[in-house]
């Protein structure tokens, strides 16, 4: 090997290794970096969590409501704002809170004491007006927790105090049918045998989280997520609501589990009276459809025609107990799983029929020109 060849070999040595350590070098200096920057991004991630959290917080401090040294006193509401508020009159207030059996004065399992009269009148402006509960502080001197645990314990204690009024007060229904029949048949005269008329209602509802309750409260028909209840209404007052469904449940099945059909089929006092509902109830000894269009005669199409202008009357119902009670209507504050969406419902019903007797008539009764009757004769099945 001449040294010419040899000064090339030791000079390409040289190269490389000068290359291998500079690159060496390089790799380090890189690793470096990169634990550095692992390290910066875990301290930013620390950093932003904790301006999360006290963003957080302060946001928190800025909504909360200073709760304000206020005492309820139903005393120094006039009567106006009192129809207003609670639509009701102090003196109807004082009877609805005897006829329900709410205490003068109780305590929660939170250690909240509360009047009778003060925990009444936070349910009915709950109902009537779905505010934000910060706006109720104002009004009542307690705090959101307090006034939310009030709400749901005074509805829970109405709507199992007066189960028999939403199961059915068949025995006060009964001395009344020909009443009912009179009038319906003075509106329509094609069936002189009516009492009442019966219909399901879909109540919207926030989306559930979990996909079987999606599934099995999505309704078809409304193409929401719902709860499904079953009505039946007279010419006075609701004196039926079975429910909660689940929405995609169908009327008949409704019926079914109501026990309804049943119940009254074995009273004799009904048995030559008939309910009227839509065509997904069919006939039965009970109820009464209207005829099927397949088919059908111009005489039936007169028939069903007459029959459909009272049977709207059940929705006029539904509509009422939205139009007092606009909670009702409010889907966002009817969430499966964090409040009790089947309940307040109930109590909106057995409210609506007491705002009727209040002022002496509905949009049903006055259609069909039927006094309803008084507090006692309503709550007499209580006693």
């Amino acid at each position: 090997m001449t040294s010419d060849c040899e000064d090339h070999i030791v000079e390409a040595a040289e190269k490389i290794l000068r290359q291998t350590q500079r690159n060496s070098i390089d790799l380090w200096v890189l690793y470096r970096r990169r634990l550095r920057y692992r390290r910066l991004r875990l301290l930013v991630r620390a950093v932003s969590c904790t301006l999360a959290i006290q963003m957080r917080e302060h946001e928190k401090e800025v909504l909360r409501t200073k709760i304000p040294d206020v005492r309820f006193n139903i005393n120094a509401v006039s009567e106006k704002d009192c129809i207003d508020r609670f639509r009701f009159n102090k003196f109807q207030l004082a009877y609805l809170l005897m006829s329900f059996r709410i205490p003068a004065f109780f305590q929660l399992d939170e250690g909240y004491r509360v009047s009778g009269i003060e925990a009444l009148c936070i349910v009915l402006e709950r109902m009537s007006c779905p505010a934000r509960w910060r706006e109720q502080v104002k009004k009542f001197g307690r705090s959101e927790s307090n006034l939310s645990s009030i709400f749901y314990f005074v509805c829970e204690h109405i709507s199992c105090r007066c189960a028999p009024l939403l199961r059915g007060d068949w025995d006060r229904v009964s001395t009344r049918l020909e009443d009912f029949a009179s009038v319906i048949r003075a509106k329509c005269s094609e069936l002189s045998n009516l009492w009442g008329f019966i219909d399901g209602t879909v109540r919207k509802i926030c989306r559930p989280g979990n996909g079987t309750e999606q599934r099995a409260m999505y309704n078809g028909h409304k193409r929401s997520h719902a709860v499904k209840y079953q009505s039946v209404v007279t010419p006075e007052l609701i004196v039926q609501l079975f429910g909660p469904a689940e929405g995609r449940a169908h009327d008949l099945t409704l019926l079914d589990e109501s026990k309804l059909d049943e119940i009254i089929s074995q009273d004799r006092r009904f048995r030559v009276y008939l309910l009227y509902g839509d065509p997904a109830y069919g006939q039965t000894n009970v109820v009464a459809s209207p005829f099927d269009k397949i088919g059908a005669t111009n005489e039936e199409l007169a028939v069903n025609k007459s029959l459909s202008s009272v049977r709207i009357t059940v929705e006029w119902g539904f509509g009422q107990i939205i139009g007092e009670w606009a909670m009702m209507d409010f889907k966002r504050k009817l969430t499966i799983g964090k409040v009790p969406v089947g309940m307040p419902y109930e109590v909106s019903a057995i409210f609506a029929n007491c705002v009727t007797i209040a002022r002496h008539q509905n949009i049903i009764s006055s259609y069909f020109d039927v006094h309803p009757l008084t507090f006692a004769g309503y709550f007499a099945c209580l006693e």
